[in-house]
């Protein structure tokens, strides 16, 4: 039984800790109770540095009102679920930025924390800082990510992409400037969905939304859209986003979802006792434990 945990943990760890993004989860008192290797990577703490300490302490002090007030307004049951640009404070004294969308976690319908996928957006900070100085810079620097950066207008029709994103989807300079449009990068079911986007774009909102993206050659992948409009005195003129493949880290999710009903499968009908103790403190026991010591 024991093996059998190990290697379901160790297949679930392998996938979080391989997919890119940072991933964090916190409860509802805003400490980590999670972090893979790339947000360790990120802020260069150690796993066992970060794990039960505040999120907040981590957050440069000038964008921590914000975050706690979107916070409480998550525990309290605002499901908007807003994307978040802050900055990180590393542990060498350098800061970088961050860009999440945060998602409840729930057991037995009742709200437990939540889980973030974080993902490093500080050269895209700098290429929209040197867009202002340098539209050429901006598009130079962008082909440096290895993420999707695209323009679009306010009809969709996209007006660049970046190098990674012609490799990533299949499309050409030449498929640009014939007219391609956002809405053919997505699969076909879920195009009506798009319509919804657009408004809150066009609305002056940033989104972020979840898709199947839809390569030239027919081919599919888990994709998160971060799209913030382009506005020109005080007017929206197109669309500036970046997209994400989130492949692994759903295949991630999946596994772990996997892994804890086996493990509670085998746990609850295990004929050996099994406790958990986190901090010195009783946090499980299962049904054979409580009938050998009779306690409850």
């Amino acid at each position: 039984m024991q093996q059998e945990l190990v290697q379901s943990e160790s297949r679930y760890r392998s996938l979080v800790d391989t997919g890119g993004a940072g991933i964090a989860t916190v409860n509802l008192a805003g400490e980590m109770t999670f972090v893979n290797d790339a947000i360790c990577q990120m802020i260069g703490y150690e796993r066992e540095e970060l794990l039960g300490r505040p999120f907040a302490g981590f957050v440069d002090p000038a964008d921590l009102p914000e975050l706690e007030k979107l916070f409480l307004d998550a525990v309290g049951g605002n499901r908007e679920r807003p994307v978040i640009e802050f900055r990180l404070m590393r542990k060498d004294g350098g800061h970088l930025w961050a860009l999440t969308n945060p998602r409840e976690m729930e057991h037995e319908k009742k709200l437990v924390g939540f889980s973030a996928i974080i993902h490093d957006i500080s050269v895209l900070k700098l290429t929209e800082q040197s867009l202002r100085e340098s539209e050429v810079k901006f598009r130079e620097m962008s082909d440096m990510l290895p993420q999707v950066v695209f323009e679009a207008d306010v009809t969709g029709r996209f007006i660049y992409v970046n190098k990674f994103g012609y490799e990533m989807f299949g499309y050409t300079p030449e498929d640009l400037a014939n007219g391609l449009y956002m809405i053919q990068t997505v699969k076909h079911e879920e195009r009506k969905r798009t319509l919804t986007v657009y408004d809150r774009i066009l609305d002056g909102r940033s989104t972020s939304d979840e898709f199947t993206a839809l390569r030239k050659n027919g081919s599919t992948f888990s994709s998160i859209i971060y799209t913030n409009p382009v506005i020109r005195e005080n007017k929206v003129v197109g669309i500036r986003g970046v997209v994400a493949d989130i492949t692994v880290i759903r295949e991630a999710q999946k596994a772990l979802q996997e892994s804890e009903q086996k493990y509670r499968s085998v746990v609850e009908n295990a004929r050996e006792g099994i406790l958990v103790v986190q901090d010195g403190q009783f946090k499980y026991a299962n049904d054979a434990l409580i009938g050998f010591t009779r306690y409850t």
